[in-house]
């Protein structure tokens, strides 16, 4: 495993103020765009799909920040269950001093970038290449375009996972209220209206997200391949979540 690297102040304040515009998402984004071909090297010498890996990261630091897809960064506790879920227990000694050397810009919390350079195994990022200083000199590839798709897939996964995570409560109020016939009838009731609630909003989310990755795609002024990759992988995860009765066309 490779040492973990250590900032000067310019530095510091550099990362400090990358990670107070950026959320998880688009600094995981940030991180593969600077180093895409790595990347995928790894994937390919290991048979471990990274990017996928990564999208699964994001997705535990947004389910663990209160903040959700809007989070920049965790507390200690907070970067505690991160470790805790992808199955590094340590002691609180052990996680202490874990934090303190993943906390790049020393303000005693952990961000998405932070993680990912200090995930310094030989499955993942140990290569003398994966560095802020390095990271920061590596063209982003971005566009205005790809930006406004970025963002309007997050608009369409957050009302899909809202709808989602409602349909779960009801369906727990459903199973806890057997053995009650009013209750449970009502839960049932509620949840079948849930389900088939009018599709129109996630509709038009759906449409206008496809319409400005389509956009985006056709922009030839971008290399953000990491960025390219997160979007269709949250397009991907979008489709889950589409209502019955979905009227949206390709």
């Amino acid at each position: 495993m490779a040492a973990v690297e250590e900032l000067n102040e310019s530095e510091k304040q550099r990362l400090t103020e990358l990670i107070d515009i950026k959320t998880y998402s688009s600094q995981a984004c940030f991180f593969m765009n600077a180093f895409w071909a790595e990347i995928k090297a790894k994937s390919d010498s290991t048979g471990n799909d990274v990017c996928e890996e990564i999208y699964e990261w994001v997705n535990l630091f947004e389910k663990i920040d209160d903040a959700g897809k809007q989070g920049k960064k965790l507390n200690s506790h907070g970067a505690a269950r991160i470790w805790e879920g992808i199955g590094e227990t340590m002691t609180h000694v052990e996680m202490r001093q874990k934090l303190k050397s993943v906390d790049l810009d020393a303000d005693g919390k952990m961000s998405m970038i932070e993680f990912l350079l200090c995930k310094t195994d030989a499955n993942h990022f140990d290569a003398s290449c994966f560095t802020f200083d390095e990271m920061m000199k590596r063209p982003q590839g971005t566009n205005e375009a790809l930006e406004e798709a970025m963002t309007k897939v997050g608009v369409l996964l957050q009302l899909g996972e809202e709808a989602d995570a409602k349909d779960k409560a009801i369906q727990k109020e459903v199973e806890d209220t057997k053995g009650k016939v009013v209750k449970h009838n009502r839960a049932k009731n509620k949840l079948a209206q849930h389900r088939a609630r009018d599709p129109l909003p996630y509709n038009t989310a759906l449409l206008s997200a496809k319409a400005a990755v389509r956009k985006c795609k056709k922009d030839k002024t971008t290399s953000a391949s990491g960025s390219d990759w997160f979007v269709d992988r949250q397009m991907a995860e979008a489709a889950k979540y589409k209502p019955k009765g979905d009227l949206a066309r390709n």
